[in-house]
């Protein structure tokens, strides 16, 4: 199917073997991606919601204000872009390549599976208890949370912010602008500080 167009209360199933191109969700309409099963290229927005699980396939979706995509285990959603609406992955989800922009979140539980995703001005990617996130590249104006028992691995704080609130950064690289900032019972290991990059330990935060 392409082009589709799937509102109040209408929902696309895409099973094994079934594709659905440039489909745009709204209104309440939602799309399930089931094992086997791939969409490429669908916008998502005004309380329009994209399911993707075990063994489906998301690509290239844009996920605009009010839209939400989640990935639940054993689904993956790769090249999608969050301007404004919000990408949730569960335990055993995989997301990658995500760019989170203004308004854009992208959660992470524990278990999830996330690598090399770039936020840009505006967006915010949360690690909740559990959750771990490779190689993220945070820019001017973006945030990365590290929450309690969360692990951010080889993040890049190129003029954006990384907080460890109770959680672990490890081979963090902070550049110019870049902050991180480490509160009660977070930690930080092996960063690499630049010319112009800033740690800031706090009050039961610790460095090494």
């Amino acid at each position: 199917a392409t082009y589709t167009i799937i509102s109040s209360g209408g929902i696309e199933n895409i099973s094994s073997g079934g594709t659905a191109t440039s489909a745009t969700i709204s209104s309440g309409g939602t799309q399930n991606i089931s094992s086997g099963g791939l969409a490429s290229a669908a916008i998502i927005v005004n309380s329009g919601i994209q399911n993707i699980s075990s063994g489906g396939i998301a690509t290239s979706a844009v996920v605009s204000t009010g839209g939400i995509q989640y990935v639940y285990s054993a689904g993956i959603a790769s090249a999608a872009t969050l301007s404004g609406g919000t990408q949730s992955i569960s335990s055993g989800g995989s997301a990658l390549y995500t760019i989170i922009s203004s308004g854009g979140d992208q959660i992470i539980n524990g278990g999830a599976i996330v690598t090399s995703a770039s936020l840009l001005s505006g967006g915010t990617q949360g690690l909740l208890s559990g959750a771990s996130a490779t190689a993220t590249v945070v820019n001017t104006g973006a945030v990365q949370t590290v929450g309690t028992s969360a692990l951010a691995i080889s993040s890049i704080l190129s003029a954006g912010t990384q907080t460890l609130s109770g959680g672990t950064a490890t081979y963090t690289i902070i550049s110019s602008g870049g902050i991180e900032n480490i509160s009660a019972g977070g930690t930080a290991t092996s960063a690499t500080i630049s010319s112009g990059g800033t740690q800031n330990i706090s009050s039961g935060g610790l460095a090494s």
